[in-house]
């Protein structure tokens, strides 16, 4: 009888007994064999723990994370602070205030600071510190921006968005829709009633400048090159019945003094001296003049 509640007094001492590792405790069993019965192990060191087994818990002293054991390998679940996240090999990160109260948000991958949200609510992508006047900031120098990539279906029709925002802008994939209000692949900006192409120029095709480059017989993209059209222009009328149909007044400068019977060099010009018009004509011997008008 002694020796069985000696027994069993050993035991409860037991029981409540645990050594240097949490939840870790010795039992004795009901043949009297001493047992270790573990949940998880915690350990606060530099080094790993070895053999650790699902779910220990080993806080890194040399980089101030909190990991735990998946079976595989150790996983951090947060940093020093409770505001910080990081991977294992702690290269990758979300970031609140990296100093003192500088309220700011930033995010790491690889080691290398990606993107910042400011005490402003200004984003950099690519930019430490982005301007104060852009809501975003893209500061890469080896790479583009690449914008939503949609169908549209034609110019007066906000799909395949859900109505017309002033402002948005999308790159167009699709030719659709009929004239006038046809689309072909290009950048368009919404302006809150329809999209608008940006002028591209340099193609010939719809959608670009209906004036051609007498150079190379392309869409003219500067205003200073020789331009033609193969249609009638109207000016003052959308629609013109002569190759130049005009709805106002023209005016012809001062040209330079023209003088009276001298030859010329384009049949059917007229010029105007200031005081009068001239026009360039085949005279009797059937030579280019200039004859008044």
């Amino acid at each position: 009888m002694k020796i069985n509640n000696f027994m069993a007094i050993l035991g409860l001492y037991l029981l409540f007994q645990t050594n240097t590792l949490a939840q870790q405790v010795k039992v004795i069993d009901h043949k009297g064999t001493l047992k270790n019965v573990t949940s998880n192990t915690v350990t606060i060191s530099n080094a790993s723990p070895s053999n650790p087994v699902l779910s220990d818990i080993w806080f890194d002293t040399d980089n101030n994370l909190t990991k735990i054991w998946d079976g595989s390998s150790w996983r951090a679940i947060q940093a020093i602070t409770s505001k910080s996240l990081w991977d294992t090999d702690s290269d990758t990160a979300v970031q609140i205030e990296e100093s003192v109260d500088e309220d700011q948000i930033r995010f790491d991958t690889a080691g290398v600071e990606r993107v910042i949200i400011n005490n402003q609510g200004n984003v950099g992508i690519a930019s430490p510190s982005p301007n104060l006047d852009a809501a975003m900031e893209l500061g890469a120098t080896n790479k583009g921006f690449l914008p939503n990539r949609v169908a549209l279906t034609s110019t007066n029709s906000a799909l395949p968005l859900t109505a017309h925002v002033l402002g948005m802008l999308v790159y167009n994939t699709a030719t659709a829709g009929a004239a006038p209000n046809d689309v072909v692949p290009g950048y368009y900006y919404n302006n809150g009633t329809k999209w608008i192409k940006f002028a591209t120029g340099g193609t010939g095709t719809s959608g670009s400048s209906p004036w051609f480059g007498s150079d190379d017989n392309q869409s003219a993209t500067s205003n200073t090159e020789n331009v033609y059209m193969m249609g009638n222009v109207g000016i003052g009328t959308n629609n013109p019945g002569f190759d130049l149909d005009v709805n106002g007044t023209i005016r012809l400068r001062n040209s330079g003094f023209v003088s009276w019977g001298g030859t010329c060099q384009n049949p059917g010009e007229i010029r105007f001296n200031g005081n009068q018009f001239f026009g360039c004509a085949f005279n009797a011997s059937n030579v280019s003049t200039w004859q008044l008008l």
